[in-house]
């Protein structure tokens, strides 16, 4: 008897042993499952800010490089100056060109006005021209009348 029941308890003590072996290996599986997924995420945010730094090491590095590049300030400030030059030139042309515009619009108006004098110094021609053909008309007219009176003006002194 004692001893059947010893075995009996050994057994259900034996059961539910194993059963808290299973499920403490089942509960470790699953914390270290979600302490690698924690551990995961941790290290994917980790290396993103890693990467992050890296990459504006990388660009601060590059403007760093650029700033103590003396030859190529040295060449950007050439290169401006030049282009103020070249401003300035064209500047000064620009005055040049705008200049000579304003005395071709002089000119242009004063031709306008020549061009005017001139038509108009046509008119007054044409107006001389009929004026001169109307007035030889009329002396050519008073000078044969003349002729004639002096014609009559003889036979009548002949008839005398």
């Amino acid at each position: 008897g004692e001893l059947e029941i010893r075995l009996a308890a050994a057994g259900r003590l034996m059961r539910e042993t194993k059963d808290d072996w299973e499920c403490s290996g089942t509960a470790v599986e699953s914390a270290c499952r979600r302490m690698e997924a924690a551990l995961g995420e941790k290290m994917a945010v980790a290396d993103a800010k890693v990467q992050g730094m890296a990459s504006r090491c990388s660009r601060i590095a590059i403007s760093v490089g650029t700033l103590k590049d003396e030859e190529r300030l040295k060449q950007r400030a050439a290169e401006l100056a030049s282009a103020r030059e070249q401003a300035a030139a064209l500047a000064t042309q620009r005055s040049v060109l705008e200049a000579e515009l304003v005395e071709l619009w002089k000119q242009t108006d004063a031709e306008r006005a020549d061009i005017e004098i001139i038509k108009h110094k046509q008119r007054l021609s044409q107006q001389l021209d009929t004026a001169l053909a109307d007035k030889n008309s009329k002396t050519v007219a008073l000078e044969e009348a003349a002729e004639r009176a002096l014609q009559v003006a003889g036979a009548a002194r002949e008839e005398k």
